[in-house]
């Protein structure tokens, strides 16, 4: 019996010795196996997908987004500028001159129409600005014209020093016109009073 468990130890022992060295020499054989292996994938893939890296997503594309993952692409999110983007460009506000509306005579300052007068008077011509040369003209109840010209503003109706007395009229009813030079005889203004510095005289003496 002794040497019936002798015989079989060693039987075994050759076996597991044999399954070692078949396992030595079939390991080389895999590991070159597995390397073609690889090498073949890798080459369909690049064949399928030219320029990007086999297990390298994409620039821009998460790994769900590679063929053949089952999932929808993701959009790329990056921050790289639109091409639709615009340029603003600075305006320059150019400033604009309002343009001032011409001088235009107003009417008389001193008198006003129908107001009896007498002594010195001092009468002018309101205008808005200056309108050129001025020339006043007085009728009087002689049916004669007299043109007193003034040459720019204060516009005043000075036969007289600085004003018109008039005591060196006869009394009675007169107008006063003021003509812009360039408009012919046509007056801008008239205005209607009467002179009085002679009572009448009493009746009986």
């Amino acid at each position: 019996m002794k040497g019936t468990a002798h015989v079989n130890a060693f039987r075994r022992g050759w076996i597991g010795l044999a399954l070692f060295f078949s396992a030595l020499l079939l390991m080389p054989l895999l590991v070159v196996e597995y390397q073609n292996g690889a090498r073949d994938t890798a080459g369909l893939a690049a064949a399928e997908y030219p320029g990007i890296a086999p297990g390298v997503p994409a620039a821009g594309t998460s790994p769900a987004a590679r063929p053949g993952s089952g999932s929808r692409p993701e959009p790329d999110t990056g921050a790289g500028p639109s091409p639709l983007a615009t340029v603003s460009t600075p305006t320059v506000s150019t400033p604009t001159s309002t343009p001032s509306s011409p001088s235009t005579p107003v009417g008389f300052a001193g008198v006003v129409e129908g107001e009896t007068i007498s002594g010195f008077r001092r009468i002018t011509l309101q205008t808005s600005g200056s309108v050129g040369r001025v020339t006043f003209v007085l009728t009087g109840p002689t049916g004669r014209h007299y043109d007193v010209p003034s040459a720019g503003p204060p516009y005043v109706f000075a036969p007289h020093d600085s004003g018109w007395q008039t005591t060196e009229v006869v009394d009675g009813v007169y107008f006063l016109e003021a003509v812009v030079d360039g408009s012919g005889r046509t007056p801008v203004t008239t205005v209607r009073f009467r002179v009085a510095n002679h009572p009448a005289p009493t009746a009986g003496r």
